[in-house]
């Protein structure tokens, strides 16, 4: 990131002397007394906009940095979420058997709901 920042200040220092030039120019041509715009205003608004746009770029990579640890940690959250459910399920199909209904109410603990096939095919 340093050399965009150092590109973009060599970029912005040659803008100015460039500028410079064309005014020094502008004023040969048209003489000062015409000019309301002082080239030292130009200068600082030039490196107050220079400042203003560094703070900008060190606030979006204090940003972009708290992202990426934000999903960082998300990732790792949701790793450990799949390894969770991951042992649940395990543990569900070392259960063994067919029959969910057994399943289901020996894990919410009814008891009662747990009926032997020879009561269920009992006429009664």
């Amino acid at each position: 990131m340093v050399e965009k920042d150092q590109l973009a200040g060599m970029s912005a220092t040659s803008l100015m002397e460039q500028l410079g030039k064309a005014f020094i120019e502008l004023e040969a041509h048209k003489g000062a007394a015409e000019d309301n715009v002082r080239w030292l205003e130009i200068e600082e608004y030039f490196s107050h906009l220079e400042s203003v746009m560094k703070k900008k770029i060190e606030e979006f990579e204090v940003r972009e940095k708290e992202f990426k640890e934000k999903e960082s940690k998300t990732c790792t959250m949701l790793a450990d979420r799949e390894g969770v459910f991951a042992k649940e399920q395990d543990l569900l199909d070392l259960d063994g058997g067919d029959n969910k209904e057994t399943k289901v109410s020996s894990s919410l603990g009814d008891t009662n709901a747990i009926l032997d096939a020879s009561e269920e095919n009992s006429p009664n």
